[in-house]
Parts: C-alpha cells; structure tokens; sequence
C-alpha cells in the first residue's frame, strides 16, 4: 500500500550526506529492514495467536510509524493480523493538553490512510479526575 501523507522539511545537506554515508558503510537497506520486521512481526504475531492490534495515535511520527508498519503486516502474504484498529484519545482541558484537535486531525488522516478502524475516547472527563486527585493529595 503506497501511502503519501505530507514530508518533513528535507535535510540540511550535511546532515543528509553524513546519513547516506552511514548507511552506505553499514549496508543499510530500507526496504530489506522494513521486509524483515514484517516477518518477524507476523512470526511473533501467529505465535502468540494475535489477529489484532489497537494503537494509540496521537496524529504524531512515531504512532504514525508504528501504524503505517503495522498496515504492511496486515497486507502481508499469510500475515495472522486481521484487524487494526487506531485509537484517538484527546485531552480537552486547559490544564496541559494543547493542540488536541490538530493532533486528533492528524491521528484520523493517519488512521484513514492505513485503513485502520477508528475509536475515538475523549479523555477529557477521566484526565480531569486524575488532576482533581492528584491536586487533593498534595493539599
């Protein structure tokens, strides 16, 4: 599955050409990397009879990484995972939650183009109770 989702800014030059030089030296391969954590996923995942995983995504890189990863064992040949399902979980509060209806925009594009199920749990209630506890405790 060929997924586009908007790129970071490039590299600044040096920066890039000391990456390709590291993994020119060290043989570095992509797509043989991204071939062999598949398998060793699927393997694991038939092993311990696992045919679904729900991930936290926040509309950042590495959900979205560990979502698009998860998207390529599911297409794969004989893979036993089934079923993927993105969890968007938004804290609306005031009290150090920001930005949570671009990150819950981000984590649905993701979601939509992994085709991944989508549950959405606003946490807002249950992170406002915590607070009230934690508040109560230290007076």
């Amino acid at each position: 599955m060929d997924v586009t989702i908007a790129r970071a800014p490039a590299l600044p030059s040096e920066l890039a050409a000391t990456l390709a030089a590291l993994r020119r030296r060290r043989r570095f391969a992509v797509d043989r990397l991204l071939r062999a954590k598949v398998a060793a996923l699927c393997a694991y995942l038939a092993a311990s009879r696992v045919g679904g995983c729900v991930v936290g995504v926040s509309g950042g890189v590495d959900s979205a990484v560990t979502l698009g990863l998860l998207r390529q064992v599911a297409d794969a040949p004989g893979s036993p995972l089934r079923r993927l399902v993105a969890v968007l979980a938004p804290v609306f509060s005031a009290d150090g939650a920001t930005n949570q209806d671009v990150a819950l925009r981000r984590g649905r594009a993701v979601a939509e183009a992994f085709a991944a199920e989508i549950v959405e749990a606003d946490l807002s209630a249950s992170q406002a109770a915590v607070k009230e506890a934690v508040d109560r405790g230290f007076g």
